[in-house]
């Protein structure tokens, strides 16, 4: 019997250990013909997902469509199981968003 606690003491001690994913960076895009070049990235948990950075044309202010909230940089959002990301402002436009 004391084997068989020494065994599963390991995966009970893994099953319990609170290690978070270490933050991503996505970014996406939109050409000055419109073409959107959008972000992607699948999660395996609930996140965090900040607007780090959006511009538009001639480093107007932009802003981050992640999952179809508009957020402008520092804002956030909570994403469950994927994260979509596109940038809203007058192309040719650039935005990133830190996962969490």
């Amino acid at each position: 019997m004391r084997y068989i606690v020494l065994l599963f003491m390991p995966l009970l001690m893994l099953g319990c250990s609170h290690h978070q994913n270490p933050a991503q960076t996505i970014t996406a895009s939109t050409d000055s013909d419109e073409k959107l070049h959008p972000a992607q990235l699948p999660l395996s948990r609930a996140a965090i997902v900040t607007c780090i950075s959006a511009t538009g044309k001639n480093g107007s202010a932009g802003k981050c469509n992640i999952n179809g909230t508009s957020v402008a940089p520092p804002n956030n959002v909570t994403a469950t199981d994927k994260v979509y990301l596109l940038c809203e402002g007058t192309p040719p436009s650039t935005c990133s968003a830190k996962v969490q």
